[in-house]
């Protein structure tokens, strides 16, 4: 999104970007993840939730896998 110019303090409309412009290399299942992501990151911060050890680490690879595409997708507009 920054590398196109684009600038937003809101995470849900970061999301709604990744869904809108890159909706081919995520699947629904990531997007949800990323979405929900985003609530438990406001709810750590707002609220002082824990998040609990097993969310992680069922998520562990998933995440990681997001963290690939992103970090490809940022590599491919910066070439």
């Amino acid at each position: 999104m920054f590398i196109k110019g684009y600038k937003s303090l809101s995470h849900k409309a970061l999301i709604d970007y990744i869904k809108q412009e890159h909706g081919d290399d995520f699947s629904t299942g990531e997007i949800f993840l990323m979405d929900r992501l985003r609530i438990l990151r406001n709810k750590v911060v707002y609220d002082g939730q824990e998040i609990s050890p097993n969310f992680i680490r069922m998520n562990r690879g998933k995440i990681e896998n997001m963290i690939r595409i992103l970090n490809r997708l940022c590599k491919k507009r910066l070439d």
